[in-house]
């Protein structure tokens, strides 16, 4: 296959998966946003800033998604993963691939220290294409292991087990914010992480029949769907709460967004599943 038809493949598939959907879900969350503001100035609810609406537009040039739909940002920034490791790696150039995995390394750590963060896809595109790079050829690696490969799994799988208890990492790749732990140690965590999954799945066909018997396949075939579905209808169920039982206690807030979810969600998940427009939302 020729390189511009490799390019223009990827950019199809990258349309239909993730740019379409991510416009759309958008869309939706904007104009949620624009519903939900009017009906706060009617009621003069407090629930939304004054300048809500150009925030949440601001919030989708600084931090790639709108306020509507706050998860959306990890379609556009896998989108543009992708694109970027089909391009480099369409080059068959090392020293590219090379260069450009240090980068996607160094940069978020490096801006990290200058504690800048905007925009937010800056840092968490070369985070993603980072961790994809490591992914699909590091882990790739170990699919047959010989004896000296299983004594180095054994180590990469005590480090993925180890680094938990001994040092917990918290970071949050959206925003390239690191809360608890180091910044190497979260990669080292996330390369282990990748490499131990991989080939325990790749292994273990119980442990896959596991995962689809309790329905953990569906959900994952499902995910991008949920992430970016699940806002909306919480930002809706949240803004009634304020709207009529704005001093609801822990344990009535969980029992609320439960029923809510099954009344509301739940019915209108599988509506729109069963629905044309499924094909352009995932």
């Amino acid at each position: 296959m020729n390189k511009p038809v490799k390019m223009r493949q990827a950019l199809g598939k990258g349309w239909d998966r993730l740019l379409r959907p991510f416009i759309i879900w958008s869309v939706v969350g904007l104009c949620l946003d624009v519903a939900l503001f009017g009906v706060d100035r009617i009621i003069d609810l407090g629930y939304y800033q004054d300048n809500e609406i150009i925030r949440s537009v601001g919030s989708l040039l600084l931090n790639g998604s709108v306020h509507g739909n706050m998860p959306a940002w990890f379609l556009l920034t896998y989108f543009i993963v992708k694109e970027l490791y089909v391009w480099v790696d369409e080059k068959h150039s090392s020293c590219l691939s090379f260069c450009s995995l240090g980068i996607a390394l160094v940069l978020p750590f490096a801006l990290q220290q200058l504690s800048f963060r905007y925009p937010y896809y800056l840092c968490n595109v070369f985070i993603g294409y980072a961790a994809f790079c490591l992914a699909s050829k590091f882990a790739a690696r170990f699919a047959d292991v010989g004896s000296f490969r299983r004594i180095l799994l054994g180590v990469i799988v005590g480090i993925f087990i180890l680094i938990p208890l001994v040092q917990p990492c918290s970071y949050d790749i959206r925003t390239n914010t690191i809360y608890a732990g180091y910044y190497p140690l979260w990669w080292l965590w996330v390369l282990s992480a990748c490499v131990a999954i991989s080939y325990l799945f790749r292994h273990s066909q119980y442990l896959t029949r596991i995962c689809k018997h309790v329905g953990l396949t569906c959900v994952g075939e499902k995910s991008m769907f949920i992430l970016c579905y699940h806002w909306p209808v919480l930002l809706f169920l949240d803004f009634t709460r304020k709207a009529l039982w704005s001093g609801l206690s822990h344990e009535w807030l969980l029992l609320y967004y439960g029923v809510g979810l099954l009344i509301l969600g739940v019915p209108l998940y599988f509506m729109i599943s069963q629905s044309r427009m499924k094909k352009y939302l995932l």
